[in-house]
């Protein structure tokens, strides 16, 4: 019928998982769909105390779950293009943007170091009159990581589908663009 079907499901690395999860039948809707978006981010969630928000690891753990249930050409692996803030340390986090994030490196000579699986920006925010906040952040050179993982033992993915435009690191799209077999967006192939 000449139209598009995308499907974007809760990540999942078995066939069971948690509840939310569960309630899509992955091999079913896989084929279905000419589209099948992972949302490989939130692996810790808002709720949850300060962790990494897209593990590059656990990516690949459900990216090998899909390979069983989809053709990998029409899977997409989600990327956040946001981070998380946790007040005091505690949750519930707050969604924070890359550019507001930089402007409290900048502003107040903040430490950034890496999270060794996901390389998201780890910050702590330690500044007089503020309270303290932890942070989880991705940028250009996460997305490079993830991205460099996932094609090393997945070159058949399809390409990829972003969550949290609007702030975001504007290197973001130069890691894109440099993507070697970049797969053409699939709404201007239809």
């Amino acid at each position: 019928r000449d139209r598009l079907l995308a499907v974007t499901v809760h990540a999942r690395t078995t066939e069971t998982a948690y509840e939310a999860a569960l309630a899509q039948d992955w091999e079913r809707l896989a084929a279905a769909a000419d589209v099948f978006n992972l949302m490989t981010y939130d692996y810790t969630s808002r709720v949850e105390p300060p962790g990494p928000i897209a593990p590059a690891s656990w990516k690949r753990e459900v990216l090998a779950y899909a390979e069983t249930v989809a053709e990998l050409g029409k899977v997409r692996l989600g990327l956040p293009f946001y981070g998380y803030s946790w007040m005091r340390g505690n949750p519930p986090a707050t969604t924070v943007a890359w550019d507001g994030v930089m402007r409290w490196v900048e502003s107040f000579g903040l430490e950034v170091i890496r999270e060794p699986d996901s390389q998201e920006m780890q910050i702590e925010l330690r500044a007089r009159g503020l309270p303290r906040q932890n942070i989880f952040m991705n940028d250009a050179t996460s997305t490079a990581h993830k991205l460099a993982t996932a094609a090393g033992d997945f070159p058949a993915l399809g390409g990829v589908a972003i969550w949290g435009l609007g702030g975001e690191d504007p290197q973001h799209w130069d890691v894109l663009r440099g993507l070697p077999d970049r797969p053409p967006c699939a709404l201007k192939n239809r």
